[in-house]
């Protein structure tokens, strides 16, 4: 008997697509939206956009995404432009796979959609600064893992037209040694990440972008004296909510004490956990006028935090009427520090009562009150 011929199965476009959605975000995504483009044409395309939109690229697979991307002018690519579909590309796990020019040529492929790029540390120059220029669409620009020492008015040059650019990390060996005012920030900018020194006299009078909120000084990004030569700066004293500085031997010498006095309209605070103690709190009782602080956080250190209920429940009544939450970086979390935490957790939540926010909000998690813990 001749074998019965049973019609090929078709689903509605949408069904696949809504199939595909369960697994976009998945760990296994990359695996899984590659079999799927192995099912049939229709699949292949439903999957294939997601499958480029933001690929998991290091050692291994690097030289297939190129082939894919960036094919040589001779090779057969009948799977047309892949490029135009990323829009998400980290190739922060890359060391020595690549070079200036592939590099250059691999970001102009992408160029179209491209909204995060996370540079690698050894093939991205200043000739990758171009093709960079055009992604109109970049939101998110990490170049805190590149080893070349750009120039920060090339840098500047080469974001000034991203429109959409809301974040950006400048390299290790960037040194701001100018404030190239002549060179307008992207409009949209508010999270810089500094790893790299601001010269002595250039700190207090940099250009900073008039729409930054956010600020983290890591690495070296400080000069070689008082931070206040930088956060006296009248543009972060009226725009900056939320500062970070992270534990580096370098910013041993930092009088941290000064800092939330110093600008005033802080929200946000994360220092190294070690600098944060009973004359701290004691310091921040003393200063003239009520501050902003709504979170401070206790990051990294070498040595365990240390401070008082007594004098911190003090800086509460004073000058932290509007602190809601104390955060612990994990290498803080002792059986002590947990025992302790649970007082603190108390006098963080009469504190946000008091200072009146939104209990609705409170109930409903939407609003951080007490102790928390990150790593």
């Amino acid at each position: 008997m001749a074998p019965e011929n049973h019609p090929t199965l078709h689903l509605p476009g949408e069904i696949v697509v809504h199939i595909l959605s369960f697994v976009r975000d998945k760990s296994t995504r990359q695996k899984t939206l590659h079999s799927c483009c192995l099912v049939s044409r229709q699949w292949y395309s439903a999957a294939i956009p997601l499958l480029y939109e933001r690929p998991r690229v290091d050692g291994k697979d690097f030289d297939r995404f190129v082939s894919a991307i960036s094919p040589s002018t001779k090779a057969y690519a009948p799977r047309g432009d892949l490029g135009r579909y990323v829009r998400r590309l980290d190739f922060s796990n890359l060391v020595h796979h690549s070079s200036n020019s592939l590099m250059a040529r691999i970001i102009g492929r992408v160029k179209n959609r491209l909204e995060v790029f996370i540079a690698p540390a050894s093939s991205f120059s200043v000739v990758c600064l171009s093709p960079l220029s055009k992604c109109k669409k970049m939101r998110v620009l990490n170049l805190s893992f590149v080893l070349d020492a750009l120039d920060f008015e090339a840098i500047k040059k080469a974001v000034r037209n991203m429109d959409n650019l809301t974040t950006l990390k400048l390299p290790p060996h960037t040194i701001i040694n100018t404030p190239a005012s002549d060179i307008p920030w992207p409009p949209k900018l508010a999270k810089m990440e500094i790893n790299g020194p601001i010269d002595f006299d250039v700190a207090p009078n940099l250009d900073w972008p008039k729409t930054i909120t956010s600020l983290t000084l890591a690495k070296s990004g400080v000069p070689t004296s008082s931070p206040g030569h930088i956060l006296t700066n009248p543009s972060l004293n009226q725009h900056l909510r939320q500062l970070t500085v992270p534990f580096a031997p370098h910013n041993a010498f930092i009088d941290v004490f000064y800092l939330p006095v110093v600008i005033s309209n802080l929200t946000f605070l994360s220092l190294p956990g070690h600098q944060i103690n009973d004359e701290f709190f004691c310091m921040l009782s003393a200063s003239c006028g009520g501050l902003r602080l709504e979170c401070l956080e206790f990051g990294e250190s070498p040595e365990p935090a240390s401070f008082s209920a007594e004098i911190f429940a003090d800086a509460l009544e004073a000058n932290l009427t509007r602190l809601r939450a104390l955060g612990f970086h994990q290498f803080h979390c002792t059986e002590e520090r947990i025992t302790e935490d649970a007082e603190f957790e108390e006098m963080l939540q009469a504190n946000a009562v008091k200072a009146g926010y939104d209990k609705g909000k409170i109930e409903r998690g939407e609003l951080q009150v007490g102790v928390y813990y990150f790593d």
